[in-house]
């Protein structure tokens, strides 16, 4: 897709006189944001986990696609409890995304895992084609000694136990934290990362973290040590969070990150946290960051967030969540450094004190079409418990969707997920755990809306009479509103209104005389009002032979929906239609 010309800005306005609209901008969805249609909470995909209690340590995660068809799926992980028998175990429940039916559940109630869990998709550990499926257990007790810590490797294409490891020092919180990464030993297998926070090195909670090799399932170095890194303050917690960093010095070797935020202390409030990359190489130090100040935990959670700032090297996102416990209440936020100068290249804050913003980070990629990565970020705190869940834009910073926790005890946002696209259209979805004290465990869905569908398929002869349906489908909050559906035989372009919402058709002749309405005849219902579910439907009877010009060539349609005033406020998709002869 080309960059804005002069030339197209004055297309554009004519095209918002034939809309007769006047809300249109002539600027690169670059100088805004905004998408091709609207994000919305998908109450369908939703899963309420009410049948057993789960405790407060949970964690969800958004799979990159765990059964292979195609879609992605759920992983859920907490301690349940029997209520009538008090009997507790670890348990992780996998959910198809495009179905929402369980795909199997894991679980062990033979180890104690303690009461707080940590989950993540490693990524194909054993080479079966499968994403596997990685557990840490910080509080899990071994040999009667508390506090150890384990981490369990669970296959993703059968449910089984592949790998167990534990901690070996009482308090070591081992498994606090749990990453997969590229091969780093380049035996051609994923590796994994596992912190230890809790870790004794001559002063408490030095903490350290490990890496462990994968291989092949049954091969005796399955799951071998590596190597660890060891922090170097008391009461820091080195270790708390791991995460993969990619290749941040192009010596192609994946990297690996480490915080040490000092929060489960109550020295460690004292102190400034700290943020260190390693080269998967040989285990350098690559680049280290120091918070300001005590009390905002930086680092406490830290994650790859790819090439905001498109210099060609991968970048590193920093929270700094200043919890509502924290002995001196101050705003939460989220640093970005840049791979390259390891300068900040972007900081998100949060407009709330005490709110928790930062506490979780999740990577989304480029959610709106506008080619920046986005960052998906959690605060569990905010609205006095309620919690938030912010997708921000990579470019500049905008709020491109904010969601809240449905109650005081919700704490939505403290764990976040995002990967692939639940509904198999290629768009990222986003996932946010909450716990209710009433409403239970509660896996929200906030999923892209396309829009428009054309269900005939995308391809048309031109030799013959054919009907061509298009389906406006938007969120029920707009019934009633105006729609149009526009037509381009120029492709697709970025343009977006000055309320961020994109335009995705280019200009052509064609496209301005459907903004007038000046279109043949065959084409009814391409303009009027949403029906009371936000829905609406057009058809076209192309004639035959009618577009035997355009052979080999292609129409893209999208629908702009806009309120009374003329303000556009949501734009679909735009769906391509191949002209075959």
């Amino acid at each position: 897709m080309n960059p804005s010309f002069t030339s197209s800005k004055i297309i554009l306005a004519a095209l918002t006189l034939g809309l007769g609209l006047d809300s249109i901008s002539a600027q690169q969805v670059a100088e805004a944001g905004g998408w091709y249609a609207r994000i919305q909470q998908d109450n369908s995909r939703r899963i309420d986990m009410t049948s057993a209690s789960m405790s407060g340590g949970n964690d969800v995660f958004i799979s990159s696609d765990i059964n292979n068809d195609g879609s992605a799926d759920y992983v859920a992980a907490g301690i349940y409890e029997n209520l009538a028998t008090g009997v507790s175990w670890a348990r992780v429940y996998v959910y198809s995304g495009f179905t929402g039916d369980i795909l199997y559940i894991w679980e062990n109630s033979a180890v104690d895992f303690g009461c707080r869990l940590e989950v993540t998709i490693a990524g194909d550990i054993n080479s079966d084609g499968f994403p596997d499926i990685l557990v840490g257990a910080p509080l899990a007790s071994s040999v009667g000694k508390p506090g150890c810590g384990a981490a369990v490797l669970i296959s993703g294409s059968t449910g089984d136990t592949l790998k167990l490891w534990y901690g070996n020092k009482p308090g070591a919180f081992f498994g606090a934290s749990v990453a997969g990464v590229d091969d780093v030993d380049r035996n051609g297998f994923r590796d994994i990362i596992i912190g230890a926070p809790g870790t004794w090195l001559g002063a408490p909670k030095v903490g350290a973290a490990h890496v462990f090799s994968g291989s092949w399932n049954g091969d005796p170095n399955f799951g071998q040590h590596l190597y660890t890194f060891n922090g170097v303050h008391a009461n820091s917690g080195f270790g708390s969070r791991v995460a993969a960093a990619d290749d941040v010095n192009r010596d192609g070797y994946p990297d690996i990150v480490i915080s040490a935020p000092g929060y489960d202390s109550p020295l460690g409030h004292q102190y400034p946290g700290t943020v260190d990359v390693y080269s998967g190489l040989d285990g350098s130090p690559l680049a280290h960051w120091q918070g300001r100040n005590g009390g905002r935990h930086f680092g406490y959670s830290i994650a790859g967030v790819g090439d905001i700032d498109r210099d060609g090297y991968p970048d590193i996102a920093v929270g700094l969540p200043a919890f509502q416990n924290d002995p001196v209440l101050q705003q939460g936020g989220v640093l970005v450094f840049s791979g390259l100068t390891h300068s900040v290249i972007r900081h998100y804050q949060s407009h709330e004190m005490g709110d928790g913003f930062g506490a979780s980070i999740s990577p989304t990629g480029d959610t709106n079409g506008d080619f920046w990565p986005d960052v998906f970020i959690g605060a569990p705190c905010a609205e006095n418990g309620r919690g938030s869940a912010t997708l921000l834009s990579g470019e500049n910073g905008a709020i491109l969707f904010r969601a809240l926790g449905e109650d005081n005890t919700s704490r939505l946002g403290r764990s976040l997920g995002s990967s692939g696209s639940l509904n198999r259209y290629g768009f990222v979805d986003l996932l946010a755990l909450s716990s209710s004290t009433a409403l239970g465990s509660i896996i929200a869905r906030f999923a892209f809306i396309e829009g428009l569908e054309m269900p005939r398929g995308d391809n048309i002869s031109s030799s013959n009479p054919t009907r061509v349906t298009l389906k406006v489908d938007m969120p029920r909050d707009m019934a009633g509103q105006p729609y149009k559906i526009l037509v381009t035989n120029a492709g697709t372009t970025l343009w977006v209104t000055n309320e961020g919402i994109q335009m995705p058709l280019a200009d052509s002749t064609i496209l301005r005389r459907s903004s007038r309405n000046d279109l043949p005849g065959f084409i009814r219902n391409n303009m009027g009002l949403l029906d009371p579910v936000g829905d609406a439907t057009a058809t076209i009877d192309f004639p035959a032979g009618h577009l035997l010009n355009a052979v080999g060539s292609s129409l893209h349609f999208s629908a702009i929906i806009y309120d009374f005033s003329g303000r556009i406020v949501a734009s679909t998709v735009a769906k391509e239609l191949h002209i075959n002869y």
